[in-house]
């Protein structure tokens, strides 16, 4: 695994454009974590058929009962330890996230099941801004997630061939049962099929690996 980014994410943002108080923020999920919530039915069929959680003793003891089966329907949840977790955070901002007695613990963690993850990886993680990555789509602007963010490549040529393949000349729910055509649902599963085979290999961190130009080339 990486390192998690969105705490470094979020204090950047706030700092640029927050207008609460940081610390603020942090009370909804605090309350929620110390109150508890109602396991829901999906919360429930869930649990019920994971895999991989009943092998971790702390996602055990919160997630199931002493006979391994998954909370009922009803069960109200609390997680004091992740309140204790949030009041750091909103005491002493992301720091306690990335150095301390958390990183040291995440680090452990993540060690003891083969990760590579080591306390400097998270002292020297910064959030980094990017220039979005936009195009024209039959009269908008369409803008999604740079490298090494996927997404926003993925998407764009998606809508590119889908266009030039003119999958508007489809009328919505023509097909069988009210769903689209199913020439519609072959171009865009086409598309789909393109892209992610330039994903997977072309687009990595810009930091590591020369993303090519011409991904978005029309011609």
């Amino acid at each position: 695994v990486g390192v998690p980014g969105v705490l470094r994410l979020l204090e950047m943002v706030h700092r640029r454009f927050g207008r609460l108080p940081w610390a603020d923020l942090f009370l909804p999920a605090i309350r929620l974590a110390e109150e508890g919530f109602p396991v829901s039915p999906r919360l429930h069929a869930l649990l019920a058929r994971e895999r991989y959680l009943p092998g971790d003793a702390v996602a055990r003891a919160y997630f199931y009962r002493h006979d391994g089966s998954p909370w009922p329907v009803g069960t109200v949840l609390k997680n004091p330890a992740l309140a204790a977790v949030l009041r750091q955070l909103a005491d002493h901002g992301a720091d306690a996230f990335y150095t301390g007695p958390l990183a040291r613990e995440l680090v452990a963690r993540v060690q003891a099941h083969g990760g590579l993850l080591a306390e400097r990886d998270l002292e020297d993680y910064w959030a980094l801004a990017r220039d979005p990555v936009c195009v024209r789509h039959r009269g908008d602007r369409v803008c999604g997630f740079p490298p090494p963010s996927s997404g926003g490549i993925a998407v764009a040529q998606m809508l590119g061939i889908l266009e030039r393949k003119g999958i508007a000349n489809f009328r919505p729910g023509a097909g069988r049962g009210g769903l689209p055509p199913a020439g519609a649902i072959h171009l865009f599963a086409e598309a789909g099929r393109l892209a992610f085979a330039d994903r997977g290999s072309f687009i990595a961190d810009p930091g590591f690996v020369r993303v090519p130009a011409g991904l978005l080339d029309d011609s």
